[in-house]
């Protein structure tokens, strides 16, 4: 399933190892929508109060859905608390779907392009990062 989020909703999960970060409330993301990982990562950090541009365009190419680019100074700054809470979302989804998989996240992987994408389509200018500072953040959930 989609991995989670934190939620306020009645309907979420409630975990106890989430309690030293005010995590306690889960719920899934986006549930019954295809997912995109630069939602799903903007989403996520925005429930923690941080805000951060995630892009899905590389060099005017689209990405697979499962992999986003952030500016990686940016990234540098919220790593530890995305990794914290994200330790707890990991906590949610077992409780949430049994089992001992979770979504992992991967850091610095190399881009895959969308196959609607491939034959040189361009995508918007302002949908992606400039510069040469940037950290992929590929292959967001295994």
């Amino acid at each position: 399933g989609p991995p989670m989020i934190p939620s306020t909703s009645e309907d979420s999960f409630q975990i106890s190892a989430g309690e030293p970060l005010g995590l306690v409330s889960w719920s899934r993301f986006q549930a019954g929508r295809k997912f995109h990982l630069s939602d799903y990562l903007r989403s996520f950090m925005e429930h923690l109060g941080h805000h951060i541009e995630t892009y899905d365009c590389m060099d005017g190419q689209k990405l697979v859905p499962y992999q986003c680019v952030v500016v990686r100074s940016h990234w540098d700054c919220v790593r530890p608390m995305f990794l914290e809470a994200f330790r707890v979302q990991k906590a949610a989804y077992r409780h949430a779907n049994g089992g001992t998989c979770t979504p992992a996240l991967i850091e610095d992987g190399r881009p895959r392009v969308a196959s609607a994408h491939r034959n040189g389509a361009k995508a918007a200018k302002d949908e992606e990062p400039g510069g040469d500072d940037l950290s992929r953040v590929a292959n967001g959930f295994e």
